[in-house]
C-alpha cells in the first residue's frame, strides 16, 4: 500500500497523472463543428454557380416546405442513408452533401476528410435531431 501511495504522489507531482481540465471538451468541438457547417450553408464559395445549399433548402433547412424544385427540409424528413431522387439513388448524408456540392452548386467534390465535409454535415444532422445551432 505504502508503495502505491509513493507511485500515485510521483504521478501527481510530476504531470503524468491525468487531469480532467485538459481534457478535450467534445461537446464544445461539436457545437463549433455545427456552427461552421451552418455558415457553408449559406455560402456561394462551395460552387461556381453562385446557388448556397439555402438556395433550395431555404430557412437553412428548417423550413418544412423548401423553394426550388421537390427541395423539402430536414426537420422531420427520414434519416440518411435514405433514396435520393435527384441522383436516383440511395446515399449516406455525406453523399448527399457531396452530390448537391457537385450538382446544383457546380463545386468541385470535398474530400472525405474534409473539415467542410463534416462541417456541413453535423449543421444538417443537427436539423434532423432537433440539436440545432444558435
Amino acid at each position: 500500500m505504502k508503495t502505491l501511495k509513493v507511485v500515485l504522489l510521483f504521478m501527481a507531482t510530476s504531470g503524468l497523472f491525468f487531469s480532467f481540465a485538459h481534457a478535450v471538451d467534445g461537446v464544445a468541438l461539436e457545437k463549433a463543428s455545427i456552427a461552421n457547417g451552418a455558415k457553408l450553408y449559406a455560402d456561394p464559395s462551395l460552387g461556381t454557380s453562385g446557388r448556397t445549399c439555402n438556395t433550395c433548402h431555404i430557412e437553412m433547412g428548417k423550413s418544412k416546405n423548401m423553394g426550388m424544385r421537390d427541395a423539402k427540409g430536414f426537420i422531420g424528413r427520414k434519416h440518411f442513408p435514405k433514396y435520393f431522387p435527384m441522383a436516383n439513388r440511395v446515399m449516406t448524408l455525406d453523399q448527399a452533401v457531396q452530390f448537391c456540392i457537385v450538382n446544383p452548386l457546380s463545386g468541385k467534390p470535398l474530400a472525405w476528410d474534409d473539415s467542410k465535409l463534416t462541417d456541413l454535415t453535423s449543421y444538417v444532422n443537427s436539423i434532423y435531431t432537433g440539436n440545432i445551432a444558435k
